[in-house]
């Protein structure tokens, strides 16, 4: 078993109402957080500046950890911040550095970034 740190973008309680009065492609031409948000649901992930660190899953492999983030068992999770099910857009780092972005199907393998300043 090894250590897996989760990454998520969570939009803030102003995001979600900009986006509720404005619409989503008005919201994510000007919020960069809210397009990075968009662009993580559909898989399409430029850098990891937005994506916050909300759990360590305790897996054997990166299926498993999508299995426990979305099905437990709780006791494998443990979050650091508010967290949902493991999804398309989420970020998963092993315990050796590498990051892979959870894909439509399966896993893809992100290059390593510099963290942008949000």
């Amino acid at each position: 078993m090894a250590q897996f740190k989760v990454y998520q973008i969570s939009l803030t309680d102003s995001d979600s109402d900009y986006v509720n009065d404005n619409g989503w492609t008005e919201a994510a031409n000007n919020e960069p957080r809210i397009q990075a948000y968009l662009d993580a649901s559909f898989g399409r992930v430029k850098s990891d500046s937005y994506h916050e660190h909300v759990a360590t899953i305790t897996a054997a492999t990166l299926d498993e950890v999508f299995h426990i983030g979305n099905m437990g068992p709780e006791e494998n999770i443990d979050r650091v911040a508010q967290m949902r099910s493991v999804s398309v857009g989420d970020i998963i780092e092993a315990s050796d550095g590498t990051k892979h972005i959870v894909a439509h199907a399966g896993f893809d393998q992100l290059a390593a970034w510099a963290r942008e300043p949000k």
